[in-house]
């Protein structure tokens, strides 16, 4: 039930226009805007697992929010800790639309599993599986609850992959793919259903856009905007190295989430390769993180 209660809220509040509430889902949620007592605006959801709850019955969950990626959880004793689990990690997903509507931005989340040495694939390109199973799944999670999944050409030919939500319930993201001018995208599964492509001018999607490099990049501002106007409000963003490294160069991602797994590979593909940092100064450095299990691995979880 928390796994379909937390879909319904991301669908009902996308975009969240007024206060308002729906009933025909599994369990009730109600969720509203209003002020806290500091000025700012906290956005709040109340869940009920009961189908018509009584006026006197206390919530089973309250969230508020103020900020993207940050809510502050209250459970009633009967939610499990299983729901918890769910609630407290994928319940600032699903409410990201309303900051998406306020701020007039896409947000954009990344998702790499490395080995311990940093590694995300082998010399040859071969990455799968260095997850787990628990990580596969949360991916999936991720697909259903972001607008579109963004992968660059190189991707597609490693990994021919399908980027449609399997392992959970949900609607499949819309597919993007960044580069690959002389890949003929019609020999992989991402050309079976629409999708939306950014090149130099070979026409492979069923939205095509036009862009120019500079210094071998693409401006990635070019493409949230691009997002952004076919209604995309957040991104997803699987890899690979070079397409995330950027995006995430040209402070365009919002979070990065890194799982581990206790692998060395010891040569291979590393997650991220930009600029040349000479100094520590020059890092990315994280404004929250947090690490979490996932299975009998690590995920790390941070906001920049």
């Amino acid at each position: 039930m928390a796994w379909e209660t937390i879909l319904s809220i991301k669908n009902g509040i996308k975009p969240l226009c007024k206060d308002q509430s729906d009933t025909d889902v599994p369990g009730q949620y109600i969720h509203q805007k209003k002020k806290s007592t500091s000025g700012s605006d906290t956005f709040a959801v109340n869940i009920s697992f009961d189908k018509k709850p009584a006026k006197s019955s206390k919530f089973d969950v309250s969230v508020q929010s103020t900020e993207p990626f940050n809510c502050k959880i209250a459970y009633s004793r009967r939610v499990s800790l299983i729901n918890r689990n769910l609630f407290n990690l994928y319940l600032p997903y699903s409410i990201l639309p309303y900051y998406a509507a306020k701020n007039k931005k896409i947000y954009v989340v990344t998702h790499f599993a490395q080995t311990l040495d940093g590694r995300i694939a082998s010399a040859s390109g071969d990455s799968k599986w260095i997850g787990n199973q628990e990580n596969l799944i949360h991916a999936h999670r991720m697909r259903a609850l972001l607008d579109g999944i963004l992968v660059g050409s190189k991707t597609v030919q490693s990994d021919d992959p399908f980027l449609s939500v399997r392992h959970v319930t949900g609607d499949d993201p819309k597919k993007i793919v960044v580069g690959g001018d002389q890949l003929d995208i019609g020999n992989y599964q991402i050309s079976e259903n629409e999708f939306v492509s950014f090149n130099q001018g070979i026409n492979k999607g069923t939205d095509n856009f036009i862009l120019d490099k500079e210094d071998g990049i693409y401006d990635t501002s070019k493409i949230l905007k691009s997002l952004y106007e076919l209604g995309l409000r957040t991104l997803y963003i699987e890899g690979g190295s070079f397409t995330t490294s950027s995006f995430l160069s040209q402070n365009m991602i919002d979070q990065i989430q890194v799982h581990f797994a206790p692998i060395i590979l010891g040569s291979g593909v590393t997650g991220f390769n930009f600029g040349d940092a000479k100094h520590l100064k020059e890092a990315v450095y994280f404004n929250s993180f947090r690490y979490l299990p996932l299975g009998n691995q690590m995920m790390f979880i941070g906001e920049i």
